[in-house]
């Protein structure tokens, strides 16, 4: 089901000229991933699907993420998202704060 959705994101990228799209929003991240904790993030691209979670959560999302690469990340998620980031990527501008996003322009080789 997951990887449906993906599916269809990728579709929408395509539309609006974006290699990716980080996902914060943890609702957004059940929906596209099937993660159901606390703590994670995933990115969406035509060549990359990957879900980043904290120590806390790997075995979950073990079971709960099949459809993508499952990262473990350090305290800092959106910092370890950022060394992964390339191209342009997309973010849910409703869920990202301006400081959030300064760092994250900061962050991206």
């Amino acid at each position: 089901m997951s990887a449906a959705r993906a599916d269809r994101l990728v579709e929408r990228l395509h539309e609006r000229e974006l290699d990716s799209l980080l996902v914060t929003n943890l609702v957004n991240v059940r929906y596209l991933s099937g993660f159901t904790g606390t703590n994670g993030l995933c990115v969406v691209g035509p060549e990359q699907r990957f879900f980043l979670t904290d120590f806390r959560y790997v075995e979950r999302a073990q079971s709960e993420v099949p459809d993508f690469e499952r990262l473990r990340g350090k305290q800092d998620l959106l910092g370890d998202a950022a060394t992964r980031l390339s191209g342009r990527v997309g973010f849910e501008d409703q869920h990202m704060s301006v400081r959030q996003h300064e760092r994250l322009l900061g962050l991206v080789p």
